[in-house]
C-alpha cells in the first residue's frame, strides 16, 4: 500500500494526520486500485480493498512485442490536485524510466485521467500543461522549464 500525496513516504503504523489521502494498492497479478480515503481527527480507520486477478493482456502496463518501440507501453494515471513530481516518481516506479525534473518542477499541480494511453503520449500532454518540456532518450527523459520568449 502507498499514500500518494504525503511525505515522508508511507510506512505501516505511520500516524496520520486528519485529511483526505490518495491510496494505491497493488500485488503482483493484480490490477491496482487507487482511491480516495478522508481521515477525521481521532479516527481508527480500516478499508477494505479488494483487487481484480489480471487477465492475460496485462494491467496498468502492456509490455512490447520484441523489436517494438518501448514508448508503445501504456499506463493508467489517475491523479487528483496532485504535485507532477510525485506523478513523474510514479511512472519511474512504473515503466523503469530515469526522469530528471528541475526545482522548478515542484509544485505544479495537476489533475490528470487516463487509461491504457501511450507513456510518452501521457508525458507530453503532462508537459503541455504543466508549462514543462522534455526530451526523451532512450529510458532517460529530461525535464525542464519551457523557456521564454
Amino acid at each position: 500500500m502507498r499514500i500518494l500525496n504525503i511525505r515522508p513516504k508511507f510506512y505501516q503504523g505511520m500516524e496520520l494526520a486528519p485529511g483526505r489521502y490518495h491510496v494505491e494498492v497493488s500485488a503482483r497479478g493484480y490490477k491496482k486500485k487507487r482511491s480516495w480515503v478522508d481521515l477525521d481527527a481521532g479516527e481508527d480507520k480500516h478499508i477494505d480493498i479488494h483487487l481484480k486477478h489480471l487477465k492475460s493482456r496485462g494491467a496498468v502496463m502492456s509490455q512490447p512485442a520484441k523489436g517494438t518501440r518501448t514508448s508503445r507501453r501504456k499506463i493508467d494515471l489517475d491523479f487528483a490536485d496532485t504535485d507532477v513530481t510525485d506523478i513523474f516518481k510514479y511512472m519511474v516506479e512504473t515503466l523503469d524510466l530515469n526522469i530528471l525534473w528541475p526545482p522548478s518542477a515542484h509544485g505544479r499541480r495537476i489533475t490528470i485521467k487516463f487509461d491504457d494511453v501511450p507513456w510518452d503520449e501521457a508525458l507530453k500532454m503532462i508537459m503541455k500543461v504543466t508549462g514543462l518540456v522534455c526530451k526523451i532518450q532512450g529510458n532517460v527523459v529530461q525535464v525542464s522549464a519551457k523557456r521564454k520568449r
